[in-house]
């Protein structure tokens, strides 16, 4: 399972997964400065798509953010 796939990488702890179904939510943990993406955060949702793009049971990605907040900055 793909989602399996993606627990084994070394992804930034700020970072938590979810799956149901087709549908993988990537939720941003960093409530005390926002969801402010760090460098750490970037290279691990790079590597959580390098390991979906040629999954055709994905359907969707979506993106949340933990604390009142989604993504501050940039």
């Amino acid at each position: 399972m793909i989602m399996q796939n993606i627990l084994d990488m070394q992804l930034d702890e700020s970072l938590q997964l979810e799956q149901e179904k087709g549908v993988i939510t990537i939720w941003l943990n960093r409530p005390e400065s926002r969801n402010a993406m760090s460098v750490k955060m970037v290279e691990s949702i790079q590597q959580i798509f390098t390991a979906i793009e040629n999954d055709t049971s994905i359907r969707a990605v979506i993106f949340r953010g933990k604390g009142g907040h989604f993504c501050a900055g940039g």
